[in-house]
């Protein structure tokens, strides 16, 4: 026995154990076909999300600006931060300054406390 099913039919055997048995139809299984690629392109949004998210905000070298303690004056310097603990950054190293174009090591770093 045939009966119509959404865009197939599905076979009822006439044998026991009486089990129904899909027969899908071409658009049925295009249209699968097309739910399973569009999930597989959003969970890789997803991944590119979280890795750009993550290079973004995570640890490494980033432009700040702090006022300097030594100087009086704002100064924009390059931080190398890391993470101390889970999920918590701080700033380990001073790299680059602004107020000490050509003068290497006449800084005390003292601008760490307030990064």
């Amino acid at each position: 026995m045939l009966f119509p099913c959404i865009g197939g039919k599905v076979r009822l055997g006439l044998d026991p154990p009486f089990r129904l048995r899909a027969c899908p139809s071409q658009r049925w299984s295009s249209v699968m076909n097309s739910i399973i690629a569009l999930e597989m392109f959003g969970v890789l949004i997803c991944w590119a999300v979280l890795a750009h998210a993550i290079w973004k905000w995570g640890p490494g070298l980033r432009k700040r600006s702090v006022r300097c303690p030594e100087k009086r004056s704002r100064a924009k310097v390059m931080a190398d931060q890391r993470e101390a603990e889970f999920g918590c950054l701080h700033v380990v190293d001073v790299k680059e300054c602004s107020l000490l174009q050509d003068a290497p090591g006449a800084c005390g770093k003292g601008c760490l406390v307030r990064l």
